[in-house]
């Protein structure tokens, strides 16, 4: 079973919390990243040990162009990267099992995701309204895409789905206008209602998908 962690922080944690030198606060024991300053930029590496980050830890920092997060990082918060529009990259820890919700949503400047092998979820808007993103190669451990998690991102011309994926879910790459043409290697892939445009034309087994009508299995 996939371990659950808790992103979000108490009072008490702010009180006991600590501030690094580019007033980044930690929870007292260095465990949790709780919160960030939106001026703070260009780049910043998560202190080694850290287990979490926080819901919007990272949200709005305008000037934040790189972040490395270490492996010691076993869950992410939901919208931490949120409209963080000069974000180019972030390197993500090998252990993460989950992108969550709005994670990198609204990052205009994200134009590459290296993805862990150890992902087997794309959480709801993770990657949303990310105009630069133009290849998308998920890892052979992805099992889910949520709805919306690649919505608007409208630069995206390739995507490569793996063999295992189980399901693709409902306007998960809707508003991607350059995306013409995806391949899905297995029958038994769910693909839900409006996961693409009309113009993209989805190949599975070499049948032609109408995804406004049908869905698989």
């Amino acid at each position: 079973m996939l371990r659950t962690m808790d992103t979000g922080f108490t009072k008490g944690e702010m009180k006991k919390c600590f501030t690094d030198s580019y007033g980044v606060e930690y929870s007292g024991d260095g465990s949790k990243l709780l919160r960030t300053p939106r001026g703070m930029g260009p780049s910043y590496v998560v202190r080694e040990g850290t287990k979490v980050l926080c819901d919007y830890c990272f949200a709005y920092a305008e000037g934040l162009e790189r972040v490395v997060i270490p492996d010691s990082v076993e869950a992410l918060g939901h919208d931490l990267f949120k409209e963080c529009e000069s974000l180019s990259s972030v390197r993500t820890p090998s252990g993460i099992w989950k992108i969550p919700e709005g994670a990198c949503c609204i990052c205009h400047s994200l134009g590459k995701l290296d993805l862990p092998s150890s992902v087997s979820e794309i959480g709801e808007y993770a990657f949303y309204d990310n105009g630069s993103l133009k290849e998308l190669f998920l890892p052979d451990s992805v099992k889910i895409v949520r709805d919306h998690s690649f919505s608007g991102c409208t630069s995206l011309e390739k995507v490569r789905i793996p063999s295992g994926m189980e399901k693709i879910c409902y306007k998960a790459f809707f508003r991607c206008p350059s995306l013409k043409y995806v391949e899905i290697p297995s029958s038994k892939t769910e693909v839900e209602y409006g996961s693409f445009l009309k113009i993209c034309k989805v190949v599975c087994e070499g049948k032609v998908l109408d995804i406004d009508e049908a869905t698989l299995p």
